[in-house]
């Protein structure tokens, strides 16, 4: 733990609000060494599979006194890169820290870890000491896949298939497919002997079912009717579907 600088004043503000808000609203400031892992992984290796431009979010809402009733809650905001592992934050005395993994170009939240509690200010609690680092594991909730479809064994390029139809569906209980928004009767084309679906924001640890079709040489080739399936695992999930003469 560090005492950290005291919090900023707006200048703008007459002498007397200054003096009243130094009072009543800024708290001693402290900073909190936080260091992370991703579905149990090291960041530096992690968080290349995750959408370019993760970041780590926290929320950290601080309090003056330990009480969550009937204590002032302050909250504030820092991000982190992904892969850096490791962060320090400004917090009050007390405080409740909710850390996400965020895609800011989609703006969508793909992982979490449970909200954390640090108490820098009052080391008998447990939290205190310089060499005492919160850690966390961040379990990602949304993956991609790559969906490889090959033709009874054989790549794209090597059946001569140009082009395939394809639909993502969910697959919550038995007998139920929900189709994917954005994934439905798709084009995917062959491009440099391989043809790929690649969809994002899929759940981890959801199952998921892949119907397509293609035609080459007059004879069509499909998934079975009740499609080919696979389980989203973690950020990136690669699978392959092969498609047999009907």
């Amino acid at each position: 733990m560090r005492l950290a600088l005291p919090c900023a004043l707006p200048c703008a503000l007459p002498c007397a609000a200054l003096l009243l808000l130094a009072a009543t609203a800024c708290s001693p400031g402290y900073e909190v060494d936080v260091e992370w892992t991703i579905d149990g992984n090291e960041p530096a290796t992690a968080c290349s599979a995750l959408p370019p431009g993760t970041e780590v979010f926290f929320t950290i809402n601080s309090r003056d006194d330990a009480s969550s009733r009937d204590a002032t809650v302050t909250s504030t905001t820092a991000t982190a890169q992904c892969n850096s592992g490791a962060a320090s934050l400004a917090t009050g005395p007390f405080a409740t820290v909710l850390a996400e993994l965020r895609d800011v170009t989609a703006d969508v939240t793909v992982g979490a870890a449970p909200a954390f509690d640090v108490v820098p200010g009052a080391p008998d609690q447990g939290y205190g000491s310089a060499d005492v680092v919160a850690r966390i594991d961040l379990r990602v909730t949304q993956s991609s896949v790559d969906a490889t479809l090959t033709v009874v064994g054989k790549s794209c390029g090597d059946a001569g298939a140009d082009s395939f139809v394809v639909t993502l569906f969910e697959n919550p209980e038995p007998r139920s497919l929900v189709p994917v928004d954005g994934a439905i009767d798709v084009e995917v084309a062959c491009v440099d002997g391989a043809a790929v679906l690649h969809h994002d924001g899929l759940r981890t640890g959801r199952r998921y079912v892949v119907q397509a079709t293609t035609t080459v040489g007059g004879v069509t080739y499909a998934t079975a009717s009740s499609g080919a399936a696979f389980t989203a695992v973690g950020a990136r999930t690669f699978t392959t579907i092969d498609l047999q003469a009907r």
